[in-house]
């Protein structure tokens, strides 16, 4: 049998690089354009997602026809088709960008730091959750109060830049009888960059450090991802001269259930029996259902 001729063997090659650079310009149109939809949720990011797959295609083949009719010399038409896919590509990039809204990291918003109010769990038992990014935790065994006074002392130790990046809400209740001390609850919610193991670990870092600083024992648990965030417990066992209880947290890293951003919430509880990280557990986080 005898080889393939000249004319063959070009039309093969000419076919290949066609095919290859179609590939590797769409592949790059994708990557570039899932990128822009990465902050959005729900259908507007089903729609996005959809629109980049869209573009891909199209620049796919638009760069691979223009390499064709380059290799057949019929460099006006590959001209025009180069023009077009260019041109095409800017404004579909330009329309998923302008979807994106901007993303806001350092700041929260006044209807972030609304206060909780009182409502019905996925059990039904009675809590308390925040009226927008729809977090709860179920009330405690024992009478517990809003305590401000403790929110602006952490306010005032943290500074003008904590007050600004940092949402509190802090409650206090006595122990039942024969339990002994105070316990009090605190929920700390501020801004992150990423929703990822990397955001979680330095929460509890800035969470523990504290602690580990005046020498208390402290332990972290597992991370665990569900959904749209991700959660660790971790413990505190309070040491030294005239000081004893226990620090339980849940730590968390979640998405806005409204918006693009990601958000870090600490609840933690220090008493004087401990015990409280069974409580803790029932944290429901939208992001994680």
């Amino acid at each position: 049998m005898s080889d393939a001729s000249p004319d063959v063997r070009r039309g093969r090659l000419d076919l290949l690089l066609a095919a290859s650079s179609g590939l590797t310009a769409g592949l790059a149109t994708l990557l570039g354009a899932q990128s822009l939809t990465e902050p959005l949720v729900g259908p507007a990011r089903e729609a996005a997602v959809a629109s980049a797959w869209a573009l891909a295609a199209f620049v796919a083949c638009g760069a691979g026809a223009t390499v064709w009719l380059h290799r057949k010399r019929a460099t006006a038409m590959a001209l025009r088709f180069a023009l077009v896919t260019a041109a095409v590509f800017s404004l579909a990039l330009v329309a998923l960008a302008r979807m994106a809204p901007p993303r806001v990291h350092a700041v929260l918003t006044s209807s972030d730091r609304v206060p909780m109010r009182e409502a019905r769990l996925a059990d039904g038992a009675l809590g308390i959750e925040h009226l927008r990014l729809g977090f709860r935790l179920p009330h405690p065994d024992m009478p517990f109060m809003p305590a401000p006074w403790i929110e602006e002392q952490a306010y005032e130790r943290g500074g003008d830049t904590y007050r600004d990046e940092h949402a509190l809400w802090a409650f206090q209740g006595d122990a039942l009888e024969g339990e002994g001390g105070e316990t009090t609850i605190m929920i700390d919610l501020s801004p992150a960059e990423q929703l990822d193991e990397d955001t979680l670990e330095a929460l509890t870092v800035s969470a523990l450090a504290p602690l580990e600083r005046d020498g208390h024992h402290t332990e972290r648990g597992a991370i665990v991802r569900a959904a749209r965030c991700l959660r660790r417990p971790a413990t505190a066992t309070l040491t030294g001269e005239g000081e004893g209880g226990h620090v339980d947290m849940v730590l968390a890293v979640f998405r806005d259930p409204e918006g693009p951003r990601v958000l870090r919430l600490a609840v933690t509880v220090v008493s004087q029996e401990g015990g409280w990280d069974d409580y803790l557990t029932h944290l429901e986080l939208p992001s994680c259902e």
